[in-house]
């Protein structure tokens, strides 16, 4: 099984693909759609994004 790490990677409030995998996967959900972006940066302002274990996760793929 693949990590989430070896697909995505957070940039901000953007949840960048790292392979075609994860970019079939970031367009099909549309991970990154305006709605979305909007939920991410409203959570990101209340200190409720990323969660814990995103947080841990982005500083153990650096």
């Amino acid at each position: 099984m693949t990590s989430y790490v070896s697909h995505f990677r957070l940039n901000g409030i953007v949840i960048e693909s790292r392979t075609p995998i994860g970019e079939a996967t970031t367009r099909v959900l549309d991970m990154n759609g305006p709605e979305r972006l909007l939920e991410r940066r409203v959570l990101r302002d209340i200190g409720r994004y990323p969660p814990p274990a995103a947080k841990r996760l982005a500083e153990e793929s650096g």
